[in-house]
């Protein structure tokens, strides 16, 4: 399996980027996560759905600080529904009380934009249901 390693340093964005092969890419996020942090993610997502085929992410929330808002993933599911491919698949990885709350708005925005969004507590899981 193909892994490329790529991390980006603070301020730019406190997260690092991994090739889990040809189409599925995994991102992990640390530390403070702005508004400016998921828009530069959106950014690299849709760079990578639509130059490098890439139709599966898995996006490793659980040490970003302060949790993401509620507004920021749904902005980034509209912004891939608009913008990528179909067919994508996005798996969050994030102990279920932090965005449960919120996950349902983002499902609903999701559908509505053809997308297949989840959250698990393992990148196992994920990769199961991404179909790694």
């Amino acid at each position: 399996m193909d892994k490329k390693q790529t991390t980006y340093p603070a301020p730019v964005a406190p997260a690092t980027l991994y090739r889990d092969g040809p189409n599925m890419a995994r991102i992990v996020f640390v530390g403070d996560s702005t508004l400016e942090l998921v828009h530069h993610w959106m950014l690299e997502k849709l760079r990578l759905a639509n130059e490098d085929g890439v139709t599966r992410f898995i996006l490793d929330v659980e040490s970003a600080t302060p949790d993401f808002p509620p507004s920021a993933l749904i902005e980034e599911i509209e912004f891939f529904g608009d913008n990528a491919p179909r067919g994508i698949r996005i798996a969050y990885i994030s102990s279920e009380m932090r965005i449960a709350r919120h996950f349902m708005m983002i499902r609903a925005a999701a559908f509505a934009k053809g997308l297949d969004v989840e959250v698990f507590d393992t990148v196992d899981d994920a990769r199961a249901w991404l179909g790694d």
